[in-house]
């Protein structure tokens, strides 16, 4: 759509010429709420429904996903008094893997909404404990099915940057108590749960919105570095820069560099996937700077194959 392209309002002219499509209809709903035209809006919320979660391909457009989707729609709805409308079910333990994700999605635009009001949510170390450990909640069946498990692998971290972004949105109070239900949750026998990438996606989030200390985050963001000791020899290289781009977000350089300088030693037997071979790191002499700008350019490879 050109207006959304052009990052200008779109006329309802040209947003009823486009081929129709949830995700537009969503988007475009969002603006008309914010532009206070809330009838047009629950106009179009009013034939949007809750879908089954793909679990291996992101359908959407428009920056979606199937948890970011889900969350917006449910927070819209309630923020234009819309029912829930239908949901998908969990017919058998391997629907319940998806449900699990679902009903935590809706949940969060719930959350959201009441955050965005102003309105306080009770027990927010609670709320935040029960959201961390979202892929653990019943919705039908007491088990999910184990081959089902990539779905809730994959969607963790979809998962995590809603629960973040809602601290965010709630404030310090929120933050701080994001914070303690997750250090309570990593000193526990549920700490397993937690991959070693999230843990420093939590770590450096927290940092740098100031509720942890340079030492706390060092501590929750290498409590585990399974991933760097992969069988794949690609992905303990790729860890190792993930580690050392951790590294270098809360302030500590001189660790990032040894970090680089390993991402070039485990990269044996990564036979011809040449993308991860940037350089030959090992012989060099590699101080703040020279980390900085590889690890920058480890993001920008990162990001231009996602």
């Amino acid at each position: 759509m050109a207006a959304f392209a052009r990052n200008q309002w779109p006329t309802s002219s040209e947003y009823a010429k486009c081929e129709r499509n949830d995700d537009l209809d969503l988007v475009y709903a969002k603006l008309l709420n914010r532009r206070g035209c809330k009838e047009e809006a629950k106009h179009i919320v009013l034939r949007l429904v809750h879908k089954r979660f793909d679990g291996v391909r992101n359908n959407h457009s428009f920056g979606f996903s199937d948890v970011s989707y889900t969350v917006a729609l449910r927070s819209l709805q309630e923020v234009l008094e819309i029912p829930e409308g239908p949901v998908p079910s969990a017919k058998d333990d391997y629907e319940e893997a998806f449900a699990r994700i679902e009903t935590t999605s809706r949940h969060l635009g719930i959350l959201f909404t009441t955050a965005h009001s102003g309105r306080s949510i009770p027990n927010l170390q609670n709320v935040f404990r029960s959201l961390l450990l979202f892929h653990n909640q019943t919705v039908t069946f007491p088990e999910s099915n184990w081959r089902n498990g990539y779905a809730i692998a994959q969607s963790k971290t979809d998962i995590y940057r809603q629960i973040v972004r809602l601290a965010i949105t709630i404030g310090k109070q929120g933050l701080d108590a994001l914070r303690d239900a997750l250090l309570q949750l990593l000193s526990s026998p549920a700490s397993t749960q937690y991959y070693a990438h999230h843990r420093r996606y939590f770590a450096k989030a927290l940092y740098h919105k100031g509720v942890l200390s340079k030492d706390q985050a060092l501590e929750i963001g290498l409590s585990s570095t399974l991933d760097a000791s992969d069988d794949d020899p690609n992905q303990r290289q790729k860890a190792c820069f993930e580690i050392a781009e951790f590294l270098q977000s809360v302030d500590d350089a001189e660790h990032a560099v040894e970090w680089v300088t390993r991402a070039s030693e485990v990269s044996a037997g990564a036979g011809s996937h040449k993308d991860y071979h940037m350089v030959d790191l090992a012989n060099w002499p590699l101080g703040r700077w020279e980390t900085r700008s590889i690890v920058t350019s480890w993001q920008y490879w990162r990001d231009s194959h996602e």
